[in-house]
């Protein structure tokens, strides 16, 4: 039996799909304490924030995640621990490769 809105099967929700910058983002890497080096900001092209992004400000560790999926079959990308750190991924669908799925 029905139980959405109006005795149908549908409800509705509010889904966030962009997000419009008041004012210009900026992000900015630092090298290791140990390495030699000047912070880099990176322009706009280089970064984009995800349409769900918040607002604020962190300072943490990067870590690279690849595409970020974890595959229980086929390919698995090792995923690494990202307590504390800010997780770098790929954007878009990995490459698969023929006959994989």
């Amino acid at each position: 039996e029905p139980a959405g809105e109006d005795g149908t099967y549908f409800q509705t929700f509010q889904v966030r799909t962009g997000s419009r910058l008041t004012a210009p983002g900026t992000l900015a890497i630092s090298p290791d304490s140990g390495d030699e080096g000047n912070p880099r900001e990176l322009s706009q092209g280089e970064w984009r924030p995800f349409g769900f992004s918040g607002s604020g400000s962190a300072e943490a560790p990067l870590v690279y995640a690849g595409s970020g999926i974890a595959n229980s079959g086929g390919h698995q990308e090792e995923i690494p621990d990202v307590e504390g750190r800010v997780m770098v991924v790929e954007s878009g669908t990995p490459e698969m490769e023929e006959g994989s799925l």
